[in-house]
């Protein structure tokens, strides 16, 4: 139950003054009475938070901010910004009803209220309008007024990425909480009496669970375009899932089906994406148990072989004295199965790297012309592809502007860069 006491700083009404909570399901007007009450405890809150918590009373309002034959607030009312304090330190706000209109994304702006008032003959529709309930992740209106700010409607585009983690079995106590931490929690007040030993980790830079993130994403105002995660059969399932429920919304609604690569979440479409280092390392782990078929940009079919990489190491390894190995950075525990950390990306990356690739491929090209042959010469398709990797990989995996020497596709995807030539069919 929130407190019966008004939450504007000076406010000292008695019982008897009707009190307001906030509006919940009106995020336009709920941010216009937190930005107006300038109480900078309520913007670091949680919306959920504030309306369980804190309530306004009667007095910061006029008769035009009622509902007719009701003593609610009229779902357009909200407060207005110039406030003075009188002698006696109670609060006397400026009546004024204001209607907001429900958009897209909030527009920021100089006024003295920081949030720009649109049409004011605007209702709230079904398609925006933003339901916070008990299950929602909480948003800080902090958080919410950040965004806002951003003036480039490009810059609110982002990506969520998310992945599992793996932890040691333990139970702690919290004394703040009173609460023993270390069992099962789904979220929802759901817990069960196992130990957990797994943590689904969320990153903004089960189905329900990344609805829930998307959505408290979408109430900032920023825009989400892609989820990234690894090929984890749950992770393959939930997407699956999000995109046959996408799928079955449109034989609903517009009776034909949905042939984008993506799902849709709140009226945006999301593309799924698996995460680059976890698919190198897929495509090693397969690579060591299956010959990889491919044809090359010319139609030459092609077979790569995990035995030409066992065979150009240990050829390296037995021919080369200390000192002078060709690929210094492969050891073992890159090569052979019993030896392998198969969870080190950097391994997958330095098998799949331009120094293997080119080596290979020189050394198979002299094998087919000499006779002590010491490589076999069919090696010569396996370079290549460790050379097409290495390219792919660092295609899109940069994070800078301008590429490093001898990687030119290794930095950001411009309009002119390297990527669009590479990534074209004619080139694969």
């Amino acid at each position: 139950m929130p407190s019966p006491l008004c939450v504007v700083n000076g406010c000292h009404s008695r019982n008897g003054i009707t009190k307001h909570r906030f509006p919940k399901n009106d995020i336009p007007r709920f941010l216009v009475w937190v930005k107006r009450l300038d109480n900078r405890k309520l913007l670091s809150m949680a919306h959920e938070k504030i309306y369980d918590s804190y309530v306004m009373c009667d007095l910061h309002f006029d008769s035009s901010c009622h509902s007719p034959a009701s003593d609610e607030m009229s779902e357009m009312s909200c407060l207005d910004c110039s406030a003075s304090i009188s002698q006696n330190t109670e609060v006397q706000l400026t009546k004024k009803a204001v209607s907001v209109k429900f958009s897209d994304n909030l527009i920021a702006s100089d006024d003295m209220c920081g949030i720009s008032y649109l049409d004011c003959s605007a209702s709230t529709s079904q398609n925006t309008e933003v339901q916070l309930t008990k299950k929602a992740i909480p948003v800080s209106l902090s958080d919410t007024l950040t965004v806002q700010r951003i003036k480039n409607p490009l810059d609110k585009y982002c990506t969520i990425l998310f992945d599992e983690i793996s932890l040691s079995a333990a139970l702690q106590y919290i004394p703040t909480f009173d609460k023993v931490v270390g069992f099962e929690d789904l979220g929802e007040g759901k817990r069960r009496s196992m130990f957990a030993d797994k943590a689904l980790t969320f990153m903004v830079r089960g189905v329900n669970a990344i609805k829930e993130v998307v959505e408290a994403v979408q109430l900032t105002g920023l825009k989400v375009i892609a989820l990234i995660c690894d090929q984890a059969s749950t992770n393959v399932a939930a997407i699956n899932i999000l995109k046959a429920e996408t799928n079955a919304k449109y034989l609903k609604e517009f009776h034909k089906e949905k042939r984008n690569f993506g799902f849709e979440l709140g009226g945006q479409e999301i593309v799924p994406l698996y995460d680059p280092p976890h698919l190198l390392k897929c495509m090693r782990n397969n690579l060591i148990t299956k010959n990889f078929n491919f044809t090359d940009k010319y139609g030459k079919n092609r077979v790569a072989m995990w035995d030409h990489i066992v065979q150009l190491y240990e050829l390296n390894k037995h021919e080369c004295v200390i000192g002078d190995h060709i690929n210094p950075k492969l050891t073992d525990a890159h090569i052979y199965i019993d030896k392998m950390k198969k969870m080190k990306v950097s391994h997958a990356a330095q098998i799949f790297s331009q120094r293997v690739g080119s080596i290979m491929q020189m050394l198979a090209t002299w094998s087919s012309t000499s006779e002590d042959s010491k490589l076999d010469p069919s090696a010569e398709d396996t370079g290549l592809l460790c050379l097409f990797i290495d390219k792919l990989f660092y295609s899109v995996n940069g994070s800078t502007i301008l590429p490093p020497a001898g990687k030119n596709l290794r930095c950001a995807v411009t309009k002119t860069s390297a990527h669009w030539n590479f990534w074209s069919p004619t080139n694969t």
